[in-house]
């Protein structure tokens, strides 16, 4: 429910909760103990065993209020109970499991808010811009023309920025520092260390405009910005990552496209080598997924773009499966502008970070095991069930988890 039960826009957009789904298998388990009763007595539990999960946040569905598709959950690495099918190759990165070639743990949905709820009006003012007044023509007749041919896909060139102007995408990005643990890993593969700087990036919280700014207009901050916010949206998680790419010498670019379940979203396409697959990096969850995986959330793309350019999706089929991102194609994707010189970047040269505080991880990682006991213990007497923590397995799995 909104605060003070009021659905006016405004108050809606104050929501910051999250909407969780759950997946359980439900399991019998045979309890009868004595074994000449098996003939006349049966004694079974029904056991809800927890398999993964998948969270979205309620402002997700308050600006799409309906959408259909699939899912892919969190899955821990350690399930017990349970095994992979037999034939699946396994392999393990940056701590996590991961299937390769094969379907992830999902689930389809169907989602609406009926009635629908009322959202805020757009800002029908005309923001100033700083950029040079043939550049932004030249935008205009570029999105234009491209809006005509197709009107269901979405080509921007310029975005708001915090201080309320027009900028060109492209100042968005440039190379920049990653943390330096993330660089001192001499032993990492490329794949591995992008695997990792994905899930940092993944691990900032999740900000809509709207929560942020309580506006309905589309804000893009800056990566130093977004980092000291502490949480921004899909644009300010790609550009960071694609940043974080291109500064370890990988090809990064910006995708703008459509999503599950988000609606308008930003990936990062990354390519190791000119002969290389292309890789679509969602930077909301830190997975990364081949062009032609079914299972990647990333359904249409309008345009691509990078420090050098903006490239419009001229091609016949707008499916990230479908498409050609071969940007240097002239008949599938139309370029913003003529020249390839780059316009001056408006992030900083260098990302500052703040020392991470060691004792207080510890301090919060013990609270957060304590807490956990009481809750498990304190649901388990309610039940009648004596609980007795086995401190060997419990370091184990903690060993394990940390690989």
């Amino acid at each position: 429910m909104p605060p003070d039960n009021d659905f006016s826009p405004a108050n809606l957009n104050k929501i910051d909760s999250f909407i969780h789904f759950n997946l359980f298998d439900e399991v019998v388990v045979d309890i009868l103990k004595d074994e000449r009763q098996r003939a006349t007595n049966v004694h079974h539990r029904l056991e809800k065993r927890w398999l993964g999960s998948y969270t979205i946040p309620f402002s997700t569905l308050h600006s799409n209020p309906s959408f259909e598709g699939t899912l892919t959950l969190d899955v821990p690495p350690l399930l017990l109970g349970y095994a992979r099918t037999k034939g699946m190759t396994q392999r393990t990165l940056s701590g996590w499991n991961e299937l390769k070639n094969q379907p992830r743990t999902s689930l389809h949905v169907f989602l609406s808010l009926d009635p629908p709820l009322p959202l805020l009006p757009p800002i029908a003012q005309k923001f100033d811009s700083t950029e040079p007044k043939t550049l932004l023509l030249q935008a205009d007749a570029w999105q234009k023309k491209l809006q005509s041919r197709f009107p269901n896909r979405h080509f921007q060139a310029t975005v708001l920025n915090l201080e309320g102007k027009h900028v060109f995408v492209t100042r968005y990005v440039r190379p920049q520092n990653p943390p330096q643990e993330f660089l001192d890993d001499t032993n990492a593969t490329r794949l591995e260390q992008m695997e990792k700087l994905s899930r940092f990036v993944a691990l900032i919280p999740y900000l809509s405009d709207t929560r942020a700014f309580m506006r309905t207009c589309d804000i893009w901050t800056s990566s130093q910005q977004f980092l000291n916010m502490l949480g921004g949206d899909e644009e300010e998680h790609a550009v960071l990552l694609c940043n974080y790419f291109q500064y370890i010498n990988v090809k990064a670019w910006v995708i703008l496209g459509e999503g599950i379940p988000e609606g308008s979203t930003a990936y990062v396409l990354t390519r190791m080598s000119d002969s290389a697959a292309f890789l679509l990096w969602n930077p909301n969850t830190g997975r990364h997924y081949e062009q032609f995986d079914p299972h990647c959330p990333l359904k249409t793309v309008s345009c691509v773009f990078n420090q050098q350019n903006v490239w419009g999706n001229i091609q016949e089929f707008d499916d990230s499966s479908r498409i050609n991102f071969d940007i240097s194609s002239s008949k599938q994707w139309l370029p913003l502008f003529k020249n390839t010189e780059a316009l001056a970047s408006l992030q900083y040269d260098v990302l500052a970070y703040e020392e991470t505080d060691l004792q207080q991880i510890q301090e919060m990682e013990e609270k957060l095991e304590s807490l956990l006991s009481n809750r498990i213990q304190t649901w388990r007497t309610q039940k009648a069930l004596i609980t007795k923590w086995n401190r060997h397995c419990c370091s184990v799995l903690k060993t394990a988890l940390k690989r």
